[in-house]
């Protein structure tokens, strides 16, 4: 497994491809690996992790980088993912220019510290910060910035030092990554129990992953999502995307909190009412449908 900064370098795939030889160009990438692809055919955005990249870094993994993937079917969740995928210009990331870098800063006002360490970075970490796009909707600018910016050095330095799978990466957390891709990821110790009632299918590691991506929080909060039951997880993802919320951040935090708490049985319900087995939705009586997710 490659840390950030690692050399994908994974062996081609042949079984489950159900389409070979697409191209697009890259949407989004996530810190665990896991990013979108848009289709050049117009069909809907495929999914895919680091993993299956066959000729790059994940410091190559630029938004709007040009894309050649198969399409293959995921043997667990019978989904469709993107297979072999292999970038037009490996390597070939272009450093910031000091215009950009300034020009980030002027769109994305953090505090004159952060700023001086995003100035003091190498161009090529500088344009993966850059990249990663802006800080719109934090809480806190300054340590998101921080963040991104310690991500991408610590790459960097993974890189320069050997380059070798998994430089900057602990083996701790290469066997963590592993077992999660492998559908093996155990609820992190003193998860809240799922309600009793609930039959709700535990969400896969993939889905959290989307999830984060689709609707971009700050870390701690991303972190907390990540350690839940994957039972409460799909709860959570099952209410619905974060678009249009003034503080996503906040909202995010907000649900886990509240579905934690029904989940450990700490939200006491009046008589007739009941819990959605879906999304985890208090109704009342006279419902018949949830009226968050629309389960009946």
């Amino acid at each position: 497994m490659g840390g950030m900064g690692g050399m994908g370098g994974g062996q081609p795939q042949t079984a489950n491809i159900i389409e070979s030889g697409k191209t697009g160009s890259l949407k989004a990438f996530g810190q665990k690996g896991f990013g979108y692809i848009t289709c050049d055919d117009g069909t809907e955005d495929m999914f895919f992790h680091f993993q299956t990249v066959l000729n790059a870094t994940e410091m190559d993994m630029i938004p709007g980088a040009r894309l050649k993937f198969d399409v293959g079917i995921d043997p667990r969740s019978q989904r469709t993912k993107a297979l072999n995928v292999t970038l037009d210009s490996p390597g070939g990331t272009q450093p910031a220019t000091p215009v950009e870098v300034e020009q980030f800063l002027i769109e994305n006002p953090v505090e004159a510290h952060a700023q001086e360490k995003l100035r003091a970075l190498d161009p090529t970490v500088q344009k993966m910060v850059i990249a990663r796009g802006p800080l719109t909707g934090s809480r806190e600018p300054t340590a998101s910035l921080l963040g991104r910016i310690k991500q991408f050095g610590m790459g960097m330095q993974g890189m320069q030092m050997g380059g070798g799978m998994g430089m900057g990466m602990g083996m701790q957390q290469q066997n963590a990554m592993a077992g999660m891709m492998m559908g093996m990821g155990a609820p992190a110790p003193g998860a809240a129990p799922i309600h009793p009632n609930s039959t709700v299918t535990p969400a896969a590691p993939e889905e959290v992953e989307q999830f984060l991506i689709l609707n971009p929080v700050e870390q701690h909060a991303a972190d907390k999502f990540r350690a839940m039951d994957p039972k409460i997880q799909r709860w959570v993802i099952n209410r619905g995307p974060l678009e249009g919320a003034r503080d996503p951040t906040g909202a995010f935090i907000g649900r886990l909190t509240r579905l934690s708490q029904v989940a450990s049985g700490q939200v006491q319900v009046p008589p007739g009412d009941w819990i959605c087995e879906s999304c985890g939705d208090h109704q009342f009586a006279r419902n018949t449908t949830c009226r968050k997710c629309g389960a009946g």
